[in-house]
């Protein structure tokens, strides 16, 4: 599977880039190949990304921690999702008193990105992603939840495990990856991460310790 998911946009953009520097290709199809690019770059990176993650499996975070918002991190997230599939609608419900989780900015973001990335995707591109976050006591609790997503119970427990069937009904690559890498940065940032059925579809949640102290939350 890792050697397919790599080999998929690489040899798309191997392709493509060929094919940009003949001269044989009127706008139109230009275009489109521009266009197949983009959106393999962004597949090539994500998935490198959540290589990285799980190589890092275990290990403490080594990039410097810092008072995070997640209601200030989520709409640039939702509008660039939004962009990126534009027949789904998002609606977040974040209090603005949150308080900060002090954590790795660029790890929290691209967790919660993939967190929503993901219900898009398992909802094929369509209907209502849901975003609610608040707090437990000391834990910031973020939930995804999609409508249109059906998967069976026997996927849903094995979401955040390797290993899924190659015959799974699940979307390969971006999605299996990401969300292995997604358990395993959520554990390094001392959280944790579910998948269970919410209100007819899917949910995905994520668990954060949150600051009380007055300092970090000013």
């Amino acid at each position: 599977m890792l050697a397919h998911e790599l080999r998929t946009p690489i040899t798309t953009i191997f392709v493509g880039t060929r094919l940009l520097q003949s001269e044989r290709l009127s706008d139109g199809p230009r275009g489109e190949v521009v266009d197949a690019l983009a959106v393999e770059a962004e597949r090539l990176r994500d998935f490198v990304e959540d290589l990285i993650a799980l190589a890092e499996a275990g290990a403490p975070p080594d990039a410097p921690a810092e008072p995070v918002l997640v209601q200030h991190a989520l709409p640039p997230i939702l509008e660039e999702e939004a962009a990126r599939v534009p027949g789904v609608r998002y609606r977040a419900h974040i209090p603005r008193d949150l308080p900060p989780v002090v954590i790795d900015d660029v790890a929290f973001t691209r967790l919660l990105r993939k967190l929503v990335a993901t219900v898009a995707e398992l909802g094929s591109g369509r209907g209502t992603v849901e975003i609610v976050a608040h707090v437990e006591g000391p834990v910031l609790v973020f939930r995804v939840i999609g409508r249109q997503v059906h998967i069976s119970g026997e996927v849903l427990d094995s979401l955040f495990q390797p290993g899924i069937a190659l015959d799974s009904p699940l979307p390969r690559g971006r999605t299996q990856f990401g969300l292995v890498a997604a358990r395993v940065t959520a554990s390094r940032l001392g959280g944790d991460v579910w998948a269970r059925r919410a209100l007819g579809g899917l949910e995905l949640g994520l668990e954060l310790p949150v600051s009380v102290d007055d300092d970090s939350h000013a």
